[in-house]
């Protein structure tokens, strides 16, 4: 007695183990089913097995998957509740067992049983405290020493793992349309501040602008690129939002600010153990929509090699799993660095450059567009004086510094020395130079400051700039007895972008004598 009540809890045990497993393994529910199945003629000898569930589109019971039936039976096998053993259990909830007579045979399986001596057994899948379903199978009583409780008080456990399942499963989805919904409404505030991001009269965002539009209706993945600061996860919004993928799902992957160990997880998901619960990641919550990975060259090779099968495939796996998953998303990355450079080191992936790259956008920096500089300046004062219900303004002179200023962090870092000035003054100010000299010092060390010889109040405002910035490169160049290189270095200036607004300006640069410094 005692040999045979161990072999019956070691029998329960494998069949529930098994099942568990397989939600572990199996994350798609129609593969979850078929393997409990599958798992039921494995180890409990069971020919003949179904699993019904709650269809809401006709209001009743469906198999939704069937071991050991013909398509001709799966179809009939629609059942209202209270309608035979399955319906029954249905609407009472509880495990019911049947023989051969009290069946109404509506499938016409039991035509085809070759044996007589059956149990019909049934239990139902509850989520929480719904029943959402039945479990049901055809056992041959003359095999294995399962009495019919056991069965019974078996089925009903599995019928439990699995309403929990779904129950779960039903969470999970009502989380990421969740977190689609609040993704939706964030970009919908951030409409406005997409425009005034790409806010401008400068030829270099007039190109930018004309890219972006050119870029409207198609669906390629595109890098950006641009220095520190300049816009370009504004940008990556911008052609999310200009997209056909509008109303889908954007996320946004920062790997400054992700650990590389987790990067993968990150991305790719998580498929759970029993130590560590199941993530999905960030390709599976865009699924539909677009996914913006920032400073893309900071990404692992090993994980380089997975993204560049799922840009070749548009399939991925969790970390943990075996099961490829199907994903319909666009990639948009960012990177204030050289990627060629990396490709010739090898620490960035030719070919994944080269899916990433069939078209690349320049942001410009402030340095190339700065005639957006008093509309920006503006702006930041509006955002952040209505943010604090402060009226604060900029005197013309604050507003000439900033433009020509040398600000490492371009549009960010400016966007943060307004916010500061707001925040530090009383409504009503109007600030000045001395203002920024307090909350930005550094803007001032060790430098001498360019102050325009003659006053450009007459001019429109793009003249206006385009000649403080013409006299600031006369300026800088005397300093510098015209060397160029030089002169570059004390405006912040590449020598070729000095190059260019020497040319464009008209500014004549006096050849220097043989042996002299070069430029």
């Amino acid at each position: 007695m005692v040999k045979k009540r161990l072999r019956l809890k070691t029998e329960e045990l494998r069949i529930i183990n098994e099942v568990l497993k397989g939600i572990l393994k199996h994350r798609s529910l129609e593969k979850l089913l078929d393997f409990v199945l599958k798992t039921f003629y494995s180890l409990w000898n069971v020919e003949h097995s179904f699993i019904a569930l709650y269809d809401p589109k006709i209001g009743e019971l469906r198999v939704k998957s069937a071991f050991g039936f013909l398509p001709k039976e799966v179809e009939r096998a629609i059942y209202s509740k209270g309608e035979g053993i399955t319906g029954q259990t249905y609407k009472l909830g509880i495990p019911l067992f049947a023989t051969e007579d009290e069946l109404l045979n509506k499938t016409g399986l039991l035509e085809r049983i070759p044996y007589r001596d059956f149990g019909f057994f049934t239990a139902p899948i509850k989520a929480g405290s719904e029943v959402v379903g039945v479990v049901g199978l055809f056992k041959d009583l003359r095999l294995g020493p399962t009495s019919v409780e056991k069965t019974l008080e078996i089925l009903s456990v599995i019928g439990s793992i699995l309403g929990t399942f779904l129950y779960l499963q039903k969470e999970f989805e009502k989380e990421k349309k969740l977190l689609e919904e609040r993704g939706g409404s964030s970009l919908l505030r951030e409409k406005e501040i997409a425009k005034y991001g790409l806010i401008g009269v400068s030829e270099a965002l007039e190109r930018l602008k004309n890219l972006l539009k050119q870029l409207e209706g198609t669906d390629v993945n595109l890098l950006i690129k641009g220095k520190d600061g300049v816009g370009k996860t504004l940008v990556a919004k911008v052609v999310h939002l200009t997209s056909q993928r509008r109303d889908k799902p954007l996320q946004v992957l920062d790997l400054r600010n992700t650990p590389r160990n987790l990067v993968e997880i990150e991305l790719f998901g998580f498929e759970g153990n029993r130590y560590q619960p199941f993530k999905p990641g960030l390709l599976e919550l865009a699924d539909g929509g677009t996914l913006i990975i920032k400073h893309v060259e900071l990404l692992p090779v090993e994980v380089q090699r997975k993204l560049l099968d799922f840009l070749r495939t548009k399939t991925a796996r969790r970390v943990g799993s075996e099961e490829d998953r199907k994903f319909n998303v666009r990639i948009l990355a960012t990177t204030s660095d050289d990627l060629l450079e990396r490709v010739r080191r090898g620490s960035f992936l030719r070919e994944l450059y080269d899916q990433l790259s069939l078209v690349t956008v320049e942001v410009p920096s402030l340095a190339e567009r700065r005639e957006d500089v008093p509309l920006l300046v503006n702006h930041f004062l509006k955002k952040y004086g209505t943010r604090y219900g402060k009226a604060v303004s900029a005197d013309e002179e604050l507003v000439r510094f900033l433009t020509l200023a040398e600000l490492k962090e371009n549009v960010k870092e400016l966007d943060r020395l307004i916010h500061r000035l707001v925040l530090l003054s009383p409504s009503g100010k109007k600030l000045t130079v001395e203002d920024l000299r307090l909350v930005a010092p550094y803007l001032f060390e060790g430098k001498e400051v360019f102050t325009p010889p003659a006053p450009l109040s007459d001019l429109p405002l793009p003249k206006k700039i385009e000649e403080e910035e013409k006299q600031k490169i006369v300026w800088a160049l005397e300093k510098t007895n015209f060397v160029k290189s030089r002169a570059a270095k004390l405006l912040g200036y590449t020598l070729r972008q000095l190059d260019y607004r020497i040319k464009k300006y008209g500014i004549e640069v006096p050849k220097r004598k043989k042996g002299g410094p070069s430029s």
